[in-house]
């Protein structure tokens, strides 16, 4: 999920144009709002590797299925806001060495306020992503929440509130 952030934007700044409204394109510096909002479902694959997994080995878990997409973009003149939420809802994986069965549940999100061009902004990201073993496979957790600010097309803080990676 780690790498959806990037996914996120391009979809975001897709889907101002593909389901913006209204149907005139937006010309910065004119009293236009734009609005885009796509709800998706795709069939993903990701492959993680489980240090505690394997008696503490460690192995590949590859796991498959649906991933929810919820994105939503608005545009007032020169500022966008939005945010993105990615809930990986009945993914199913099988470990390499062991054939233990994993399902993988959580969510990540992020929401933001910026400046057409990025000079300013801020984003707020959280990721809360499970890998539950069953029967007595281990389970694996990642959560972390962030915030960072930009000011004058500087990063101008970041702040790590949570941040958590543990076999259970």
């Amino acid at each position: 999920m780690k790498n959806f952030a990037a996914i996120a934007f391009t979809v975001l700044l897709s889907s101002l144009f593909v389901y913006a409204t209204p149907a005139t394109p937006c010309i910065l510096g004119q009293a236009q709002t734009l609005t885009g909002h796509t709800v998706t479902t795709e069939h993903v694959s990701f492959t993680y590797f489980i240090p505690c997994a394997n008696g503490g080995l460690g192995e590949d878990v590859t796991v498959s299925g649906p991933l929810h997409s919820d994105i939503y973009l608005r545009l007032d003149e020169a500022v966008v806001n939005g945010f993105y939420v990615f809930n990986a809802a009945g993914l199913v994986g099988v470990a390499d060495s062991t054939g233990n069965v994993y399902r993988e549940v959580g969510v990540t999100r992020e929401s933001f306020t910026n400046l057409v061009f990025g000079e300013s902004g801020a984003f707020h990201y959280v990721n809360n992503f499970q890998l539950v073993g069953q029967g007595t496979a281990e389970n694996y957790l990642v959560h972390t929440n962030m915030t960072f600010t930009v000011a004058n097309g500087q990063v101008t803080s970041v702040q790590h509130d949570n941040f958590i990676v543990e076999c259970r």
